[in-house]
C-alpha cells in the first residue's frame, strides 16, 4: 500500500476490490481516536509532575476518505451501516496505516455521513468517498 494510506474494514466490510486488492483508504481526525486514553501531564502547585488519564468518550469526530470505490463495497458499507443504525446499534471501524491504527465503536457522524461523485469512465467505481463518524463511547 502506498505511503500514508490504510487498510482495513467499516461495519464489518473490508476495504478491498473484489479481486482482493486493498482500496487506498485515507484516515481522516485518526489522531482523535488513535488511544483508549487520553493523557494530560500537570504541574501542582508544589512543582511536581503528575498525569492525568481520562477514557475517550462518544461524540470524538474521524473519517475515512476513498479516492475510488469499488461499487459493490460502497453499497456493502451502506446497508451494514444502515442495519447497525435501524438496531441503534454502533459498528467497528478498523484502519491502519504506516502511522496509526483507529480501532473503534462508531456511528454516523450525521444524516449525510458519506458522499461521493459518481465517476463517468466507469459505472463501477466510485469517486471521491468521504465518510464521517463519531466515536459510540462503548
Amino acid at each position: 500500500m502506498p505511503l500514508g494510506y490504510a487498510t482495513g474494514s467499516i461495519a464489518g466490510v473490508t476495504l478491498q476490490k473484489p479481486s482482493g486488492t486493498p482500496l487506498m483508504v485515507r484516515i481522516v481526525q485518526g489522531a482523535n481516536v488513535m488511544s483508549p486514553v487520553i493523557v494530560n501531564n500537570r504541574v501542582s502547585a508544589d512543582g511536581t509532575v503528575y498525569s492525568q488519564s481520562f477514557p475517550v468518550g462518544g461524540g470524538i469526530p474521524f473519517g475515512a476518505e476513498l479516492p475510488f470505490c469499488d461499487l459493490t463495497v460502497l453499497l456493502a458499507i451502506l446497508a451494514a451501516v444502515q442495519a447497525a443504525v435501524d438496531l441503534q446499534l454502533s459498528f467497528a471501524v478498523v484502519l491502519t496505516d504506516d502511522f496509526q491504527t483507529v480501532d473503534v465503536q462508531a456511528l454516523p457522524a450525521s444524516s449525510d455521513w458519506i458522499t461521493w461523485e459518481p465517476q463517468r469512465t466507469n459505472p463501477l467505481t466510485v469517486k471521491g468517498v468521504k465518510m464521517q463518524f463519531i466515536t459510540a463511547g462503548e
